[in-house]
Parts: C-alpha cells; sequence; structure tokens
C-alpha cells in the first residue's frame, strides 16, 4: 500500500467519527485518562471531529523525514 492510499478519503455514515471519539474520550476520561488527539495539518476531515468534541490546538509538531526512506 503507497502513502498516497492511506490518504484517501474513507466513506462512512455523517456522524460517525464524532460518534466513535466521542466514546473513546469518555471512556478514556472515566478512567482518569486525557484524550489526547493527533492529525497532520492536510486532513481537514480530522481536524472537523476534533472541532466537533470541543478540542483545541495546543502545540504543533514538525516530523522530517528523508526522502530515500
Amino acid at each position: 500500500m503507497s502513502t498516497a492510499e492511506l490518504h484517501e478519503p474513507i466513506s462512512a455514515p455523517h456522524g460517525l467519527a464524532t460518534a466513535a471519539a466521542s466514546l473513546v474520550a469518555a471512556v478514556l476520561g472515566s478512567r482518569g485518562l486525557v484524550p489526547v488527539w493527533s492529525t497532520s495539518e492536510h486532513n481537514r476531515l480530522a481536524q472537523r471531529v476534533a472541532d466537533k468534541l470541543g478540542l483545541v490546538e495546543v502545540t504543533r509538531r514538525v516530523i522530517l523525514h528523508h526522502a530515500e526512506w
């Protein structure tokens, strides 16, 4: 599977990702854990889910890779 294939949008019922992420966050919170959301700056769908959950950006990371690796 190429990197491009990993970034193809997946068709799912509207609200499914938000509902699933909300459930996971609730379970983590009930166990005393803090849910953390991470996404690339290009993944607008994941950013929308995070927005719907009320998450706010607290930091950005730069990830570097070698073009031949």
